[in-house]
Parts: structure tokens; C-alpha cells; sequence
């Protein structure tokens, strides 16, 4: 799709292995995003990223709930800026290598993110998930790296993230 906005009036509940390939900007606002039981979810945006007071991840919207991030992956192409914001909530992984992602107020990240630079303001914080360090990208073993656990070198020299490529 071109371009997602959800707002208060949209709930949207996932079903099954969805994926959403958004060409330009995602913005949700006072949104939420719940995964059915054994439901995951990837998102590959293409612009910028305005979440604020949203919900992405499982049925219980709680931070204080655990549920398994990696069912919830979003990843950023290009050089984009993500803004989460108000009381934001994300149960998952943010892959945006190339982006500026900033969170503010009292937004939270239940998993891991990977971007370019990582700012943190007000009482926002990243609650990383140690199930993580077994799998992803982050992971020596998974298909990003090579048997020595060095970074395949065609990675390296990607300008953009392409999901066929990884």
C-alpha cells in the first residue's frame, strides 16, 4: 500500500502471517495493532514512522505482559525518521538501519531496535528481551553472517533493506 493511517476508530486485530509493504509513510494515532494468538506481523515501511499513544502487539496491551517479539517486525527502508510518542507501546523488533528513531514521553519498546541513531526523551525506554540473543538478526548464527560469524559482505554494502536479499 501507498501509504497507512489508523487512528482511535480503527482497531485492527492480525489473523495468521500478514505482511504489509508500506511505500511511503505510516502513521497511527491513538491506534492499535493486536496480534490474534500464534498471529505475527511484518511491517516494511518505506518513510517516515508517526506513532502516538499506540499499540502494537499482543492481545494484552500491558507492558507488564510478555509476549514473544519477535511475532511483531518492522523494518525501516531508506533514511527515514520514526517518532513514537505519548504512551506508545511496541511488543517487537524495529530493523531501521538507515533511520533516526526517537522516542518520547512514555514510549516503550518491548524487544530490540536496530536504527541508525537512538535518541530516548522523557520516560521513554527500550525493555530488551534476552529470548532475542537465540535468533534474528542480531544473532552470530542467523543468515546474516557467515560460518565465522563475520557479516556477509554483500550486507554490507546494501543501500537499502530488501527482504529478498536478506
Amino acid at each position: 500500500i501507498d501509504t497507512l493511517r489508523l487512528s482511535s476508530n480503527q482497531p485492527v486485530v492480525i489473523h495468521g502471517d500478514v505482511t504489509l509493504t508500506i511505500k511511503n509513510t505510516l502513521t497511527l494515532n491513538a491506534a492499535s495493532i493486536e496480534l490474534a494468538k500464534d498471529a505475527t506481523l511484518t511491517v516494511h515501511v518505506g518513510g517516515d514512522v508517526l506513532i502516538t499513544s499506540s499499540y502494537i502487539g499482543n492481545e494484552n496491551h500491558s507492558i507488564n505482559s510478555w509476549s514473544n517479539p519477535s511475532r511483531v517486525q518492522l523494518f525501516g527502508h531508506n533514511d527515514t525518521d520514526w517518532d513514537l510518542r505519548g504512551a506508545t507501546t511496541i511488543k517487537g523488533e524495529i530493523y531501521a538501519p538507515e533511520s533516526d528513531l526517537e522516542l518520547t514521553g512514555l514510549s516503550t519498546i518491548c524487544g530490540r531496535i536496530a536504527s541508525e541513531e537512538i535518541t530516548l526523551r522523557g520516560a521513554s525506554r527500550l525493555l530488551y528481551d534476552q529470548t532475542l540473543d537465540n535468533g534474528g538478526f542480531a544473532d552470530e548464527s542467523s543468515s546474516l553472517y557467515d560460518d565465522d560469524g563475520t557479516m556477509l559482505d554483500g550486507l554490507r554494502q546494501l543501500a537499502q533493506l530488501d527482504p529478498v536479499l536478506i
